[in-house]
């Protein structure tokens, strides 16, 4: 069984947009490859990838209840498709881009870079 889902966007300057769900209200602002939002929710998000590869990355945070459920843990998602060593090259230098841009901590960086190899060893 489906769902119905509501949610409509504005434009609000170049790169600034309005966005408006049934939950919530949020505000994003970005160029391509790169994202940053956040919602009356409290929830945030932030994504970067490279345009027109299909390879991003992207990293929510905070606060989600819905009817007396847990709040969401934070989701972090990688997306992949192609070739495996050319994506794990790609995939190394968008994180290093990450770190470079100051979304990702050496911790962070040092960790996704170890499950990336980790993952691919094992392919």
């Amino acid at each position: 069984m489906g769902s119905f889902r509501f949610r409509r966007s504005f434009k609000i300057a170049p790169g600034i947009r309005l966005n408006v769900n049934k939950r919530s209200i949020g505000l994003s602002a970005g160029v391509p490859g790169a994202r940053v939002s956040i919602n009356s929710d409290g929830r945030s998000t932030r994504s970067a990838g490279v345009p027109g590869t299909g390879l991003y990355y992207r990293s929510q945070t905070g606060p989600r209840t819905v009817l007396g459920r847990r709040p969401a843990r934070p989701v972090e998602r990688i997306v992949l498709a192609g070739e495996p060593d050319a994506l794990r090259e790609l995939h190394l230098a968008q994180l290093r881009s990450l770190h470079a841009g100051g979304i990702l901590t050496d911790q962070e960086l040092a960790d996704k870079t170890a499950a990336v190899l980790g993952e691919h060893a094992s392919s």
